[in-house]
């Protein structure tokens, strides 16, 4: 809903007006193909709209999160680089 603005102009509203509406949070993978429930709806909440780093046990059904740790992107230390040795 972005696009025409009627659910909030950015991410981060849009995502919180969705939520307000009666959706819950969903962690979608980068290339969009992977949507995964989260049970800690609170601590999602806090992160609406962001580029994440998610961390957590994922289901026996395969399609919900828990017991998770949520950080933003740029918060996360990048990955050592591989030895060139």
């Amino acid at each position: 809903m972005i696009k025409t603005g009627s659910m909030g102009e950015t991410d981060e509203s849009c995502v919180k007006e969705c939520v307000r509406a009666g959706s819950r949070f969903v962690f979608v993978s980068n290339d969009g193909k992977h949507i995964f429930k989260l049970k800690d709806q609170e601590s999602a909440g806090k992160f609406a709209g962001r580029k994440v780093k998610v961390l957590g046990d994922l289901c026996a059904y395969g399609k919900e999160l828990d017991k998770m740790k949520i950080a933003p992107v740029e918060s996360v230390p990048p990955a050592m680089p591989a030895s060139t040795k």
